[in-house]
């Protein structure tokens, strides 16, 4: 039983100091990460098509499609990081 309880709270201490995490909330993180990139990238044609079609200039085209991807990525990475709060959150 004392062996039981020392691995417990060395297990948590562990998790505390970030050397170790749970599983079912990385899981969690990659799945909400997962679906944050899916619904950006499908979002990505309904939003640029309108604008692309009407364009003939290729470096406004360009500009438009590296303003665009910009946006995702920010967007994306918003969605890590607070994927990455939840899972370290729990161990403060």
């Amino acid at each position: 039983m004392l062996a039981a309880r020392a691995a417990l709270l060395k297990l948590d201490l562990a998790e505390r100091e970030r050397e170790v995490a749970r599983v079912d909330k990385l899981a969690a993180a990659h799945a909400a990460i997962a679906r944050a990139t899916r619904t950006a990238l499908w979002n990505l044609v309904p939003r640029l098509a309108p604008a692309l079609a009407a364009e003939s200039d290729p470096k406004k085209i360009a500009s438009t499609m590296e303003a665009e991807f910009t946006r995702l990525c920010e967007e994306l990475q918003r969605a890590l990081d607070a994927a990455m709060d939840t899972v370290e959150g729990d161990a403060e």
